[in-house]
């Protein structure tokens, strides 16, 4: 059986798999590939990437004796490759919408199909891609192959209960 938190982390991919590029979306993150979990050593990026990953947890006192309050944070890094040679302004704006969508998919069930008892997407940051391994300590061999695309970070809070013991 799968722990708390990888359940909770491909819940998350499954809902940005929801993402059609129809309706109120703007990009498709729904063809295979396009979402994953994890941030790769290498970021040859197509298109438009989003990453998911879970940088830390904390634990606090429960409602009761028998339960702890959990928070996994999720870091999604979202890439909108097709605004490569665009103006600062139209990058901007592609990283604004893959935010919005990013936000959408994950809101549209904030419990994540049960598995939390809410989420909350606590900052965005939209950054160029070539500031990212430095910005956020990340082990990535070719983020210069990111320079010059539009980079959208969620930060999100899953919180939920777990029971003490075995």
């Amino acid at each position: 059986m799968a722990n708390v938190a990888t359940n909770i982390l491909n819940q998350v991919v499954t809902q940005l798999q929801a993402a059609n590029g129809a309706g109120v979306y703007t990009f498709d993150l729904s063809a295979s590939g396009v979402v994953q979990r994890g941030v790769p050593k290498t970021m040859g990026v197509h298109g438009v990437q989003v990453w998911v990953s879970s940088p830390r947890s904390e634990s606090a006192r429960g409602p009761v004796l028998t339960k702890f309050t959990r928070r996994l944070g999720v870091r999604i890094f979202g890439v909108a490759a097709t605004a490569f040679a665009d103006s600062f302004s139209t990058r901007e704006d592609a990283a604004l919408d893959l935010e919005d969508d990013i936000l959408r998919a994950l809101e549209a069930d904030r419990s994540l199909g049960g598995l939390v008892l809410d989420i909350i997407a606590m900052g965005a940051e939209r950054v160029e891609g070539g500031k990212l391994a430095d910005r956020y300590d990340l082990a990535v061999d070719d983020v210069e192959t990111l320079d010059g695309l539009p980079v959208v970070v969620v930060e999100l809070v899953a919180e939920y209960y777990a029971s003490t013991g075995v």
